[in-house]
Formats: C-alpha cells, sequence, structure tokens
C-alpha cells in the first residue's frame, strides 16, 4: 500500500491509503523516482519548455468546449421545463373550463 491523496476544494490534500476516495481517484503522494544519472533530462526539460504552450492552448480549447457543452445543456434543460409549465398550465386550464362547463349545466338544470 501507497500513501495517497485527493486534493480537498481549499487547495490542502486528503491523505488516505485507498485507490478511490468518495468517488474520486486518487495521486500518488510519493514524488517520482530521480536519478542523478538521468543522460535524458536535458531533452525532457527541452521539449517541455518547447511545448508547454501547446499544451496549454490545447487544453485551454477543451474547457472552452466543455463550458459551450454545459451551456447548451442548461437551455435544453429550461427550455424544457418551460414547456412542461406551459402544458400543465393548459391542464389547468382546461379542467376549469369543463368543471365551469358543468357548473352552469347544474345552473340551468335546477332552474
Amino acid at each position: 500500500m501507497h500513501l495517497m491523496f485527493v486534493p480537498d476544494g481549499q487547495g490542502g490534500r486528503i491523505y488516505t491509503l485507498k485507490k478511490v476516495l468518495n468517488g474520486q481517484v486518487t495521486k500518488s503522494a510519493h514524488p517520482a523516482r530521480f536519478s542523478p544519472d538521468d543522460k535524458w533530462s536535458r531533452h525532457r526539460l527541452m521539449m517541455h519548455k518547447r511545448y508547454a504552450p501547446l499544451f496549454a492552448l490545447h487544453y485551454a480549447q477543451e474547457n472552452e468546449k466543455a463550458r459551450a457543452a454545459v451551456a447548451k445543456a442548461q437551455a435544453a434543460a429550461e427550455a424544457a421545463a418551460k414547456t412542461a409549465i406551459e402544458m400543465e398550465l393548459a391542464t389547468q386550464k382546461e379542467l376549469a373550463e369543463q368543471t365551469s362547463g358543468k357548473n352552469k349545466a347544474l345552473t340551468n338544470s335546477s332552474a
């Protein structure tokens, strides 16, 4: 078992030994291995510096797509709710008209 963590909402960490905590997948709390004899570190750092702006742009575009999808889903939910309310009001109006028609018929027959 390795020490794992999930980020809490305030910038801290919640540590655990579980792989999943409250529906969130935990991350390892241990740092990656480091070797002073790593002969490829220079290349990894160079690639990171070269492509970091592209990764940032990619993630920004993905976040924008996600925001647009959420906005579209919210608009659809609002439209569905509005339609349901309109249908309920129409049903209530029809029932009121039927009830008032029956009351008129009863008052006319008793007179």
